[in-house]
């Protein structure tokens, strides 16, 4: 919800309080009200200094606190931002928590895009790309349930790493491919990519 304040011209004789302080009255260009005006200067004596208002202000707009859901519509919604996926002044796939998919520029600072068919995605760690999970048909997901009841990557002798994700599909066995084999790790930890 955005809330527009009328021109300027309304409200010039208002006493109207925006943002609960006196200043904030001229700055918003609502202070030509002699009476506001001079409470205001009687403030000037204390240090404080009050910038005077453009003729030609424009009118205000004051836009609450978008929720954490607008937030992350907002994000998934805009144009991706080339220093996200930069790590020293190189490229890499880099998971969009908003979406879902791996993003990266190209060397012309144009954003591409590499779905990741609605499993999601893993980040690694910095200077390395991001993965896709891709289908794991036939995983248990017990497999990968650690003794705290979460569930966590898991090597197994294919050489990948194992787990089920809660998707926008509900919960679907994945996996994360690993070029060069699977390291396991402590017990109610995730397993990681040699």
């Amino acid at each position: 919800m955005h809330v527009s304040m009328p021109p300027r011209s309304a409200l010039a004789a208002s006493t109207v309080l925006v943002f609960g302080c006196l200043a904030c009255q001229i700055v918003a260009g609502i202070g030509d009200d002699p009476a506001i005006r001079s409470s205001a200067e009687a403030g000037a004596d204390s240090g404080v200094t009050v910038p005077e208002a453009a003729p030609d202000a424009p009118d205000v707009t004051i836009a609450p606190e978008a929720s954490p859901a607008d937030a992350l519509a907002a994000e998934a919604a805009a144009p991706w931002k080339c220093l996200t996926s930069n790590d020293n002044g190189k490229q890499y796939w880099t998971c969009s928590t908003s979406d879902g998919n791996l993003h990266e520029c190209d060397d012309a600072g144009i954003p591409q895009v590499e779905s990741c068919a609605g499993l999601g995605c893993k980040s690694n760690a910095a200077g390395t790309n991001d993965q896709c999970f891709v289908p794991s048909p036939g995983w248990s997901c017990a497999k990968s349930t650690g003794t705290d009841g979460n569930q966590y990557l898991t090597c197994i002798s294919d050489g990948n790493l194992h787990i089920c994700e809660a998707t926008s599909m509900g919960t679907v066995e994945v996996q994360i491919l690993c070029p060069n084999g699977c390291i396991h790790n402590a017990l109610n930890t995730n397993d990681t990519c040699k």
